[in-house]
């Protein structure tokens, strides 16, 4: 770890804890912060869930699901074996039965028909979440992270387009009854600065939190972070994380490799050009540039090539957060 310390900076350091990370859509968190969590994965005891509230299903383009269901096609035809994401469509078409070869391919060309002719229907839109749910799981996997503690919530909200989050709410709650975390990270992102279902799944955590805290008298620690689509100014923030050109090569082939459907992102940031793994580069390196012109205490630090910004808060500050703007 490098030496970093500066009395603008509140602790980042967490050990044996159960911490909760959150992403409205599979790659927010990984684009928010993955150099902190990768070093919280070296340095500490700490037991990792990942929950993505979404899916995501809505950024993953037809061509795209059109060429993994031809590559699946392909390899029924030639006895050739599928990789971890084709084999997660697969397991979600069809049941292990007997004959089932025949019966996946004749689903396969119905599929590809109904992609033909753009008639997108309930089964395609679940598998392109499948598809992008695959994609979180293969990053955290490559950080040793078991596929039980990466969940996919599903969000009511998302999938019937609805602005009633009750429901979600319940089962949010109920899912941090199980687990209990000790820390619990969320994208904090005003209403207005980025994709609606940024500010959707802050609702839903914000008000399950607040029924867990009243229901267990639990103190919580709540991390917010921001991504592309936003971010903290050094007053807002009250942890600095230092980040380094090494912890960038680890962002960008995390992202490139793993997240496969948001290389050519459908809903790309209107700030920046290029990937998003790019402009999360390119915002925590301004984070460095930004701090030093804000504060007194510099970061000359040859090593320090960025920060990530985060916001600690506890339970009330968090519960009175308003992003209504």
């Amino acid at each position: 770890m490098l030496n970093f310390n500066f009395t603008n900076s509140i602790n980042y350091f967490f050990d044996k804890k159960t911490i909760l990370h959150t992403s409205p859509h599979p790659d927010d968190v990984t684009l928010g912060y993955l150099p902190y969590i990768n070093w919280l994965l070296k340095n500490t005891q700490n037991r990792h869930n990942f929950l993505i509230m979404t899916s995501g299903s809505n950024a993953v383009r037809n061509l795209y699901l059109e060429n993994i269901l031809e590559k699946i096609k392909y390899n029924l035809l030639n006895n050739e074996i599928n990789n971890f994401l084709e084999k997660k469509v697969v397991n979600n078409l069809v049941d292990n039965i007997d004959n089932y070869k025949s019966i996946l391919l004749t689903k396969i060309e119905e599929l590809l028909e109904n992609l033909k002719q753009n008639n997108v229907n309930a089964e395609l839109e679940f598998l392109k979440g499948i598809i992008r749910e695959a994609e979180e799981e293969s990053v955290w996997n490559n950080f040793k992270i078991s596929n039980k503690n990466v969940i996919a919530f599903r969000a009511n909200f998302y999938r019937s387009k609805t602005e009633e989050l009750s429901q979600d709410i319940n089962n949010f709650y109920k899912f941090l009854l199980n687990i209990n975390p000790d820390i619990i990270t969320v994208a904090i992102d005003p209403k207005n600065s980025a994709p609606l279902t940024h500010y959707k799944t802050f609702k839903v955590i914000q008000n399950a939190v607040k029924l867990f805290s009243e229901n267990l008298k639990k103190d919580l620690i709540i991390i917010g972070y921001r991504n592309v689509w936003c971010q903290f100014l050094p007053q807002e923030a009250n942890i600095f994380f230092p980040v380094t050109n090494q912890d960038f090569d680890l962002l960008k082939k995390t992202f490139i490799n793993s997240y496969k459907t948001q290389i050519d992102a459908m809903f790309p940031s209107s700030k920046y050009s290029g990937n998003f793994a790019d402009i999360a580069v390119e915002i925590m390196k301004n984070n460095l540039i930004n701090f030093n012109n804000k504060f007194s205490n510099k970061i000359n630090d040859e090593n320090i090539d960025g920060l990530c910004f985060l916001k600690q808060m506890n339970i009330k500050e968090f519960i009175n957060l308003s992003l209504d703007y």
